[in-house]
């Protein structure tokens, strides 16, 4: 159903004119007559004067409408369960009168053929095609009918839409639906096995007064979930994060699954499906504590957002899905605190400083709380445009949320809600070091915005879709190929003095923890040449703890390779290695630790070199282990503490 290469599913006109089965190859079987005796023969005209034109099966009937011409040629209607011998059964009427007539009789559950056969003056021969059928209970739809007491059982409770029906039907092993002679509006149709489609009905679905002329009319729309998770994996700054942001964007991932799962279980009012979201809820909170404040205002808002056309749940589906959300997810949660919640509070520290330790999660951010200033809020806009989405798929994602905004609004409370409490939590909350914590927000920015898209002609539709594929792709391949030109020229704004613009693509990430551009790397040091080096000698030193001053070696890695290293050392049959890693704050103009606690015994620490004169590390009982030299860099001083044993060898330079 997709035109090719697009991103949006052609508006589909569909007439269904109640004939879903298959329709043979021409020719068929000549039915019993002797081999010894030469094929009947039937004039062309007679051939093409009849057919059988549509059908629509019941649990035990069938209605068969057919065509016929001037011809005088006898003719004769044939049901049967295997169409090889279809023509050699005894008919059901031989020359009927008018172009319709209703089978009875038939056994539920069965598999029929119909077609005509016409009297050749030794047996009757196929004339046009095949149809074939099942005999199920009919479920009925009608876009008029009241969605509250759905259920397609009877004219009365028909489906008002065409995919609650087809689920139904698949859901029971197959079935006939039977649609009203009128317009559907907005269909995005699956295919089921075994799940046939009957139209020409009027209000009443009567089977003896339905006209197969009369059409009913399947109207498409583009598909709002291909389109709008589409556009989203190709926002550039999603592939380029991926390099060093492995905990956000799985966790992002995790969250909008569980909320699209949440939906769908209030849609069919599936309890089983609202504890998956729970459960999927959960695993986006494992992955990393900001996703409790980041996905809950979404949660609520897709528990209570109003859903189009939904069916009534009852007093007590609507009670059991949010507890079954309640009891899986948050039984989860409450497991994993009990065994262990340092990851949480390692990340948040990470996040808000380490002054924040040992203090609970909700503790630890109301004391960062800020007020909010244009600052915060100018540096979160300017790098979602300028290291999230590039400057021109910002522009068409505002143009697109304008359209939504003005039109419909579809979504408004889950996309509204979710973003407003998301910027609230960003603004007053959390630093803006980096673009990181905006990923959450980044479908409730893109599918208002295909929403609003949506809503325009077809060429508006394609060149939009055609424009943002082209942008996406291009900025991808300049971030990982590109080389400085005018397409990602350095920009800067006195709006927000700290960041800067590369012309229409993306900027690299945050400067410590972030990605980078190809062209960026030349200018980053990545990781600190000889560092394996220095960490053997420090490892042959010995001692209980090493502590590392932040941004000692000054390269991209910084502090987590140190964690890394230290805890590859103690994996190494053998190996005492250091029993703990301390990130040492140093404060320059002070010329002391800034917050963190020196170790008493045992212990080694680096630094970056200070000038001479410096006083000496802590309140006594350090010495000078010596100094370590590095290309580009001003040096390394490594201090131990009295008790720990001297080191085996001098501190070889390094060039």
């Amino acid at each position: 159903m997709n035109e090719g290469g697009s991103l949006w599913v052609a508006t589909l006109a569909c007439v269904v004119m109640g004939c879903p089965g298959r329709i043979s190859a021409p020719g068929g079987s000549s039915g019993s007559a002797p081999p010894s005796l030469p094929p009947p023969v039937v004039t062309p005209d007679a051939r093409q004067a009849f057919e059988l034109v549509s059908l629509a099966p019941a649990a035990d009937r069938a209605r068969l409408d057919w065509r016929r011409g001037a011809t005088s040629a006898s003719f004769a209607l044939f049901v049967g369960p295997d169409e090889d011998t279809l023509f050699g059964e005894t008919p059901i009427v031989v020359d009927p009168v008018g172009e319709d007539l209703i089978v009875s009789a038939l056994t539920p559950g069965t598999e029929y053929f119909a077609g005509i056969g016409v009297d050749s003056g030794r047996g009757f021969v196929r004339s046009g095609p095949v149809l074939r059928m099942r005999t199920d209970a009919p479920i009925y739809v009608d876009p008029f009918a009241d969605p509250a007491v759905a259920d397609g059982l009877t004219p009365q409770t028909a489906y008002a839409d065409l995919f609650s029906a087809e689920l139904a039907a698949f859901a029971q092993g197959g079935g006939n639906l039977w649609l009203r002679a009128a317009e559907f509006n907005d269909v995005a149709l699956p295919l089921f096995e075994g799940v046939n489609l009957y139209g020409g009905f009027a209000a009443d679905f009567d089977l003896a007064s339905r006209d197969p002329a009369s059409r009913t009319v399947l109207l498409g729309r583009p598909n709002l979930a291909i389109a709008g998770g589409t556009a989203t994996l190709l926002l550039p700054g999603l592939p380029a994060a991926s390099l060093d942001y492995y905990y956000d964007l799985p966790m992002t991932a995790l969250l909008w699954c569980s909320f699209g799962t949440v939906l769908v279980a209030r849609r069919f009012g599936s309890v089983s499906l609202g504890g998956l979201g729970g459960l999927l809820f959960a695993a986006a909170c494992l992955m990393k504590w900001s996703a409790i404040p980041q996905g809950l205002p979404f949660l609520g808002a897709a528990l209570v957002c109003p859903l189009p056309r939904r069916t009534e749940q009852s007093a007590k589906t609507r009670l059991l899905l949010p507890l079954a959300i309640l009891v899986l997810g948050g039984g989860l949660l409450a497991l994993f605190s009990t065994i262990s919640t340092a990851s949480w509070h390692e990340m948040r520290d990470i996040t808000l400083g380490e002054g924040q330790q040992g203090l609970g999660l909700l503790d630890s951010l109301l004391g960062t709380l800020q007020i909010p200033d244009i600052s915060r809020v100018g540096a979160y806009l300017f790098r979602s445009a300028t290291a999230l989405f590039s400057p021109l798929l910002a522009l068409l994602t505002l143009l697109g949320t304008w359209r939504w905004l003005i039109s419909a609004r579809q979504g408004w409370l889950l996309f509204g809600v979710g973003a407003l409490a998301n910027a609230i939590f960003l603004i007053c909350l959390i630093p803006p070091t980096d673009e990181r914590f905006l990923y959450p927000l980044v479908p409730a920015l893109v599918l208002p915005a295909v929403l609003g898209w949506a809503t325009a002609g077809p060429r508006v539709r394609a060149a939009v879709t055609a424009a943002w594929v082209a942008i996406s792709l291009a900025v991808i391949w300049d971030v990982h190929h590109g080389q400085p030109s005018v397409f990602n020229q350095p920009w800067e704004t006195q709006l927000v003095p700290n960041y800067r613009g590369r012309g229409v693509s993306l900027d690299s990430g945050d400067q410590a923890v972030g990605w980078f551009r190809a062209d960026d790397a030349a200018n980053r040091r990545v990781f600190s040449p000889a560092r394996e080096q220095l960490f053997d000698y420090l490892s042959s030193c010995g001692g209980e703890t090493l502590g590392v001053g932040q941004g000692a070696l000054q390269d991209h890695a910084d502090i987590t390779w140190w964690d890394y290293r230290v805890m590859l050392e103690q994996l190494q049959p053998g190996e005492t290695g250091f029993a703990d890693l301390l990130s040492v704050e140093w404060d320059e103009q002070k010329g002391s630790v800034r917050n963190s606690v020196l170790p008493e015994r045992a212990a080694l620490l680096v630094l970056r070199a200070r000038p001479e004169g410096e006083p000496a590390i802590g309140a006594g009982g350090w010495h000078r282990v010596g100094q370590f030299a590095l290309p580009d860099h001003p040096g390394l001083e490594v201090w131990g503490t009295s008790d720990r044993p001297p080191c085996p060898q001098e501190l070889p330079p390094v060039h």
